[in-house]
């Protein structure tokens, strides 16, 4: 900050202090939204998150959420609410849809920047999902975190989105794949913990079982022997 009294400076340091005090709201924002990402105890809670704080920070109610498959070659629909019926699965390739193109470009796409919606500009697939949204068109935000996108972010808009807060939203969408990889990641050590517990579960039931077995085919094998010596007619069959 120029400490220089002029006009000129004085309009810098306000817009500079305007710029700080826009950062530190940003980061405060992003600390709560990462604090309800991280309590996340599912993949449907954190959905549920997700779509309920891009609504109370952007005002935007209408939000799709799409992942990138295991085989990096899809992007498929994971919202579960009351559109939880619809099956969308898009290839991941050039063109194909604005929500591919975010995910290979790793930049936000939106249907606004087309020179119209209502004309083949728009493909099939985006204009079924804008319809899905319930809005005139839609902003597709890549979430990406370490130069790799786990998935895509799909917000239904009337209009386009101010670029002013584009960069919030694209912090937001990094908050977002980095909770995806932490909910991915305890689910799979869940599910490995999980296995183990049964596999030693069923390894302790085996030695149980051998372990009671030898002695009891050991008497086993001494009455039938005592039996065939004793005789069918003797009294003490029935006891043995």
């Amino acid at each position: 900050i120029n400490l220089k009294n002029s006009d000129d400076t004085a309009a810098a340091d306000k817009r500079a202090m305007e710029a700080l005090a826009e950062q530190i709201k940003n980061i405060g924002l992003l600390q709560n939204a990462k604090q309800n990402l991280d309590l996340s105890g599912s993949r449907e809670e954190l959905n549920s998150h997700v779509t309920n704080t891009v609504e109370l920070l952007f005002g935007v109610n209408n939000v799709l959420l799409f992942d990138l498959n295991a085989s990096a070659d899809a992007l498929i629909y994971q919202q579960g609410d009351e559109r939880d019926t619809v099956e969308f699965k898009i290839p991941l390739q050039k063109q194909r849809s604005m929500i591919s193109d975010a995910a290979l470009q790793l930049a936000a796409v939106s249907s606004f920047d087309s020179p119209s919606i209502d004309h083949n500009v728009v493909s099939v697939v985006d204009r079924q999902l804008i319809g899905l949204c319930g809005r005139k068109g839609m902003l597709c935000v890549p979430m990406v975190n370490e130069g790799v996108c786990r998935g895509v972010l799909v917000l239904g808009l009337d209009v386009p989105y101010e670029k002013s807060k584009q960069r919030l939203l694209s912090l937001f969408a990094v908050e977002v794949a980095r909770a995806i990889e932490t909910c991915d990641q305890n689910q799979q050590e869940s599910v490995a913990d999980s296995q183990a517990f049964k596999d030693g579960v069923e390894n302790r039931l085996k030695e149980i079982a051998h372990e009671a077995n030898n002695p009891l085919s050991i008497i086993r094998n001494y009455l039938e022997l005592l039996a065939m010596k004793l005789g069918d007619e003797h009294q003490a069959q029935n006891e043995l």
